[in-house]
């Protein structure tokens, strides 16, 4: 993808907190300490937890990644971040919770696959979105026909 690299290997990995728990290395996988979650409504960005399938691709150059979006339009159309940053934007606050939090606890009753997590694999975050209507628009879908 034009703008986007995918490293081969876990070297040019960003820097984390250095108080977040570890759960895996490579993959980076990480939860902040419990004591973290209640000191704010927002999780701080840096104490986010972390999850991971790969390295962390690099975008080296912003201006030219964008994403191709087919189906239900009659051409595929391409989306730059250009394009995205130009929608009218809103905030709003949702929680997110890995669907392994406390698979570590769930393990001790039946064995459970995955990655070991303790409790902390959630956080309230503030996050800034494009109306999915003026996307539609912006691609030309006519939202009725996939509502």
């Amino acid at each position: 993808m034009p703008g986007l690299k995918a490293p081969s290997d876990y070297s040019r990995e960003p820097p984390r907190h250095p108080s977040l728990v570890i759960n895996s290395k490579e993959p980076f996988n990480a939860e902040p300490p419990r004591s973290a979650l209640v000191l704010s409504y927002v999780t701080p960005v840096d104490l986010f937890y972390k999850r991971n399938h790969g390295p962390i691709p690099l975008v080296d150059d912003l201006d030219s990644y964008y994403v191709t979006i087919h189906g239900l339009i009659e051409s595929p159309k391409k989306i730059s971040m250009r394009d995205l940053w130009a929608l009218p934007k809103y905030n709003a606050t949702a929680t997110l919770q890995c669907a392994g939090n406390r698979r570590t606890a769930m393990s001790k009753v039946r064995k459970v696959r995955g990655v070991g997590w303790d409790i902390s694999a959630i956080g309230n975050g503030v996050l800034l979105n494009c109306w999915l209507t003026m996307l539609a628009t912006c691609i030309m879908i006519h939202v009725t026909s996939i509502l």
